[in-house]
């Protein structure tokens, strides 16, 4: 995906949040830069401060999904910090700031210090990321999917699966699992087909 601009690289960031936590695109769209622990590798929900299912305050670590991922995400926070100096209070994924050109009318100056009054233009600039890339749209509650199912194709034991389901916010664990991680038709494909080989070869 282009990095070009501070838009472009908010979009990347954005994405890797998505990869990392696991956390609903309204949410995220609210976070501020002092509920990112990068020592540690936490993002601190404060359902005071961020808007969480049933107002419900809770931690939710880094997944184990690549150092690419977490190394983007990282320096879009120091670059936030350190270049643009931004406050503690301040968001991570700011809205865009305009200013007005003769000719040209509004244009874009860079990022704001202010959040976006809606999470629509961070969750479209998901699909809009993919579609730059050459991918298939998608959208931002398909990575909660997609954490889900690491975990069941990695065959991780249910003490890891109940610490997963709690890092997305859901305090049983047949939540997680009845609500997501809905095989996809390729996958669906690929187990039926294996299974139809071994009846034959059997």
């Amino acid at each position: 995906m282009p990095a070009a601009t501070p838009d472009d690289r908010k979009r990347r960031a954005f994405i890797c949040a998505l990869v990392l936590t696991g956390s609903r695109v309204k949410t995220l769209s609210m976070v501020r830069m002092k509920h990112v622990d990068l020592a540690d590798g936490v993002l601190y929900l404060d359902a005071r401060e961020v808007p969480t299912k049933f107002s419900r305050s809770f931690i939710t670590p880094f997944m184990p999904v690549g150092d690419d991922f977490e190394t983007e995400f990282r320096n879009w926070i120091l670059y936030l910090r350190d270049e643009l100096n931004f406050a503690p209070d301040a968001p991570v994924f700011p809205k865009p700031s305009t200013k007005s050109v003769p000719g040209a009318g509004f244009v874009n100056a860079g990022l704001s210090h202010e959040f976006y009054k809606s999470s629509t233009p961070l969750a479209a600039s998901v699909s809009a990321g993919f579609e730059s890339a050459g991918l298939p749209r998608s959208t931002c509650h398909r990575f909660r999917d997609m954490l889900i199912q690491m975990g069941k194709d990695q065959k991780w034991p249910i003490g890891l699966m109940v610490c997963l389901s709690a890092a997305i916010g859901h305090n049983d664990l047949s939540v997680t699992l009845s609500s997501y991680a809905h095989p996809t038709d390729e996958k669906l494909i690929s187990v039926f087909k294996e299974l139809r080989e071994k009846k034959k070869n059997a």
